[in-house]
């Protein structure tokens, strides 16, 4: 394996110092389309496919199988039926299984990535056979330096987006032992069977840690966390007999307040070692046709969790309070995990032991590479092997306000679908229940007809920008591409007129071409407070373009005059504006 590594190790002596503020991507080609002299020195692999160890150098890019279209790079494990056919299951150094890490997929990147910095991967990834694959960091491909960097990451039959980050430590550098840090790691041989993997869009994004700042206020994430409401949207919990996560039980407790109930159980036996002793606990639960089945017991056989919509990005600095008590004295753990169940990290904010009284739960900290990707806080009910109640009020998981975006802040999201005529004007009515429900609206007419109204303006810089809601106050004008645009042809309005079950009137104007059977997507959003709830929007021609129903044309005599952002005007000045669907100069 030395001689591979002969082109690389002059690369690595060839790399300077790097200072970057933004994220910054090294890898070359990674989408895997370059036609003319490709270059695919940013990706590697490392095979068994028989008895005799492998090493590839560069990874095979090949056509996806069942899309001529797309190129991606792939890597194949050895399977039972290759490894009988070589005559033997056992590698040359005698052992009989491959380990995780002697099939292996690498990103190595020129450019020596220092400790301290931040580090992004992005890809997409898919293999024959749903696994869980391992991340570590190395210098060139095969040369270890650390066995963690992005944790582990799952791997199903279908294409899945992954987006990862990570703080590189001195230990993922090597730097330590002389020694730099220049490729991702991928170990793939992690089933007793062979698989097939295959890799595209990748990013391996690297800058410098961004300074937090100071903590300019705390952003709540929780919808409801006093319980005023019956909404538990951000609340679920598992009941160690159904085993089931479930939109979380609201009880009354014994102060009469409300509070949020999960329910664990009995252990029916304890499976026991040679000598009798207590090994692992079981608990045996029964379905609703009477049918018996084995579960362990573990602390997670029982738990509760606090769900949001953010996902955590290291150096987030975020704050969880939550008052808990239990009917008998328990401990509770806390685990960081995507949606509810999909474990990431075993750790999240702390341990607590509970009592039969309300004790307050307070923890403040910075998320950091293995708690990265997760957005859901689980608590293991089960450590306690007995039946018992545990309650759950008052819960607040926030983050530093400075750190938040717009983005960040939206609180759900609607489709719908607006008629555009092929000049003049067009209302339709618009049931906005979802909006009403989720921003406690109290009086619909005048929230949608104030300042709430916004539209996503997308960012001048493709590559480090984040979209961000501007004010729009009452209307909006689009571009054929859906763009926020002055200078467009579909003019948005907000009627005045709302329905007592809570169906707006959207006033639509072209002052364009007909749209034909051209669709225009866009999207505008309602702000209350910290929030926003987005509609996704669909202009379409209704004499050409299916779908659209209970449409009311206005009138296109009625001389309503608007400003070229979309505004009405009752007394035109001096300028460009627009009536009856045509513009006009006063």
């Amino acid at each position: 394996m030395k001689k591979i590594f002969t082109f690389i190790a002059a690369v690595v002596l060839s790399s300077g110092a790097f200072a970057q503020s933004k994220y910054v991507d090294l890898v070359e080609n990674g989408h895997m389309e370059k036609e003319q002299d490709p270059d695919w020195s940013c990706f590697w692999c490392h095979e068994w496919r028989t008895n005799e160890e492998q090493f590839a150098g560069f990874a095979n890019i090949v056509e996806e199988p069942g899309d001529p279209t797309n190129h991606c790079a792939t890597v194949r494990v050895r399977t039972e039926a290759e490894a009988d056919e070589a005559g033997t299951k056992v590698k040359p150094d005698g052992s009989e299984n491959l380990a995780s890490w002697d099939c292996q997929f690498f990103i190595y990147v020129k450019q020596s990535i220092a400790s301290g910095k931040m580090l992004k991967l992005t890809m997409r990834v898919k293999a024959d056979k749903e696994c869980q694959i391992e991340t570590q960091a190395h210098n060139a491909p095969g040369d270890y330096n650390h066995y963690q960097l992005f944790g582990n990451i799952p791997v199903t039959t279908e294409w899945v987006k992954i987006e990862r980050e990570a703080i590189i430590s001195a230990d993922m550098t090597g730097e330590n032992n002389g020694k730099e840090m220049h490729t991702v790691a991928f170990n793939l041989s992690t089933m007793t069977d062979g698989n097939q993997f295959y890799f595209d869009d990748i990013k391996l994004e690297v800058k410098d840690q961004a300074d937090p700042g100071a903590i300019t206020g705390w952003f709540d994430f929780v919808n409801n966390g006093n319980l005023e409401t019956d909404d538990v949207q951000n609340f679920l919990g598992r009941d160690a007999a159904n085993g089931q996560d479930l939109p979380a039980r609201i009880v009354v407790d014994k102060d009469g307040k409300r509070a949020l109930n999960v329910t664990s159980e009995d252990v029916t036996r304890w499976d026991l070692d040679d000598n009798g002793e207590p090994t692992r606990p079981i608990y045996v639960r029964t379905d609703a046709e009477g049918n018996q089945t084995d579960v362990a017991g573990d602390d997670w056989l029982a738990q509760f969790f606090v769900t949001t919509k953010h996902v955590f990005h290291v150096g987030d600095q975020f704050k969880f309070v939550m008052w808990a008590r239990a009917d008998k004295p328990a401990s509770i753990d806390s685990q960081i995990h995507r949606t509810a169940g999909d474990y990431l990290w075993y750790q999240m904010v702390g341990s607590y032991d509970l009592t039969e009284e309300w004790q307050k739960i307070e923890y403040e900290g910075t998320i950091d590479s293995n708690q990265a990707g997760g957005w859901t806080i689980a608590f293991n009910l089960y450590k306690l092997k007995e039946y018992n109640n545990y309650y759950f009020r008052d819960i607040e998981l926030c983050l530093n306000e400075a750190q938040v975006s717009d983005p960040d802040r939206t609180l759900g999201s609607a489709t719908i679908q607006l008629p555009v005529p092929d000049s003049g004007t067009t209302t339709a009515e618009v049931d906005m229940n979802d909006l009403v429900q989720v921003m406690k609206v109290d009086d619909l007419g005048e929230f949608i007809t104030g300042n709430s109204m916004k539209v996503i303006e997308e960012p001048e810089d493709e590559q480090f920008g984040e979209n961000t809601f501007s004010p729009v106050y009452d209307g909006a004008i689009f571009n054929m591409e859906g763009q926020h645009d002055d200078g467009g042809s579909i003019i948005l309005e907000m009627g005045d007129e709302v329905t007592e079950d809570n169906k707006a009137q959207f006033i639509i104007t072209n002052i364009g071409e007909p749209l034909g059977d051209k669709k225009v997507d866009a999207s505008i959003c309602f702000q209350n407070g910290q929030w926003y709830y987005v509609y996704n929007i669909s202009f379409v021609d209704v004499s050409t373009y299916l779908g659209v129903q209970e449409v009311k044309t206005a009138s296109t005599k009625d001389n309503v005059i608007f400003d070229l952002s979309g505004r009405r005007v009752t007394q035109p000045v001096k300028g460009v504006f627009i009536q009856n669907g045509k513009k006009f100069i006063k």
